[in-house]
C-alpha cells in the first residue's frame, strides 16, 4: 500500500518546472470517436465553448468527418490533417493555423507528426493511436513508433489515445527517453478514468465503469499544465480531455 501511494502521490501532490516569461500557453482536446459515432455535433460544441486551438480525433471515419464538417468544426478549426478512415484507423487534427510539415506515423491505427503556428510560436505535436494491448507484439511495436515520431522531431507534445497508463513498460519508456510528462499528473486531477466511458462497454448486460485513464496530453519536460479535465461526449466509449498546457518560447533539440 506505501509503495502505491508513492507512485500515484505525483497524480495529486507532484510539481511542475516554474512557468518562464514568453512561455505560450495553448488549450488542446483529444476525442476517441469509436469509429466515427461519437456525437459529432457535441464535440464541435464542446470544443468551441472551451475554445481550443488543437482538437485530435481519434477512430474517426469518413462519416465522422462528414458530421464534424456538417457540424461547422472549419468555422471554428479550418486547417485539418491526417485521414479519416473507414475503420478505427483513422487519426486527424484540426488547428486554427497550418501546419507542416507533414509526417504519418507507422503504427496500426493511425498518426501523424506536425508543426503548427499558436499564437505566432511553432508547436510541434505527436497525435497518435498505438494498437490495443489485446494485440501486445503490435501494441509494443506502436508505443515505439510513437516515442521514435517524438524523439526524432523533439516533440513539445503527444496526444491522443495512447492505449496505455503511465504505469505501463513501453509509455514509460516512452516518457523517458523524450523527457515526457502526463499533463493529468501535472496538473494534480489524481485518478480520472477516461475508458470505458458512457456504458458503451457490458458484460453480462451491465455496463462496465470507466476504469482506465489512456487518453493522454504528454507535455516537454520543460513544460507545463495548469489544467486538465475530462468532457463526456455522447456515443463513444472514450471521455474527451482538454488540457491547458504551456510550452516554453525556447526552442527544443
Amino acid at each position: 500500500m506505501v509503495l502505491h501511494l508513492v507512485w500515484f502521490a505525483p497524480a495529486v501532490v507532484g510539481g511542475q518546472p516554474p512557468r518562464p516569461p514568453g512561455a505560450t500557453p495553448l488549450r488542446v482536446m483529444s476525442i476517441n470517436m469509436l469509429g466515427g459515432r461519437a456525437d459529432a455535433s457535441q464535440i464541435v460544441e464542446v470544443a468551441r465553448r472551451a475554445n481550443v486551438d488543437i482538437l485530435v480525433a481519434l477512430e474517426i471515419t469518413d462519416g465522422g468527418l462528414r458530421n464534424l464538417r456538417d457540424a461547422d468544426i472549419s468555422r471554428l478549426l479550418p486547417y485539418r490533417y491526417g485521414a479519416a478512415a473507414p475503420s478505427p484507423a483513422g487519426t486527424m487534427v484540426f488547428l486554427r493555423e497550418r501546419a507542416g510539415p507533414v509526417v504519418q506515423l507507422a503504427t496500426s491505427l493511425g498518426g501523424l507528426s506536425l508543426t503548427t503556428a499558436v499564437r505566432g510560436l511553432p508547436v510541434r505535436i505527436v497525435a497518435a493511436h498505438p494498437a490495443s494491448p489485446a494485440d501486445f507484439a503490435r501494441w509494443r511495436s506502436d508505443l515505439h513508433a510513437v516515442a521514435e515520431a517524438a524523439a526524432t522531431t523533439s516533440a513539445d507534445l503527444v496526444i491522443g489515445d495512447l492505449n496505455a497508463t503511465v504505469d505501463t513498460r513501453p509509455l514509460r519508456d516512452l516518457m523517458a527517453r523524450g523527457g515526457y510528462r502526463d499533463g493529468a499528473e501535472l496538473a494534480n486531477i489524481g485518478w480520472e478514468p477516461t475508458f470505458p466511458a458512457n456504458g458503451v462497454r457490458r458484460r453480462l448486460g451491465i455496463p462496465i465503469p470507466a476504469i482506465l485513464p489512456i487518453d493522454h496530453v504528454l507535455v516537454r519536460a520543460d513544460g507545463g499544465a495548469d489544467r486538465v479535465r475530462l468532457v463526456g461526449i455522447r456515443d463513444t466509449d472514450h471521455a474527451g480531455v482538454i488540457a491547458d498546457v504551456w510550452i516554453p518560447a525556447t526552442g527544443r533539440g
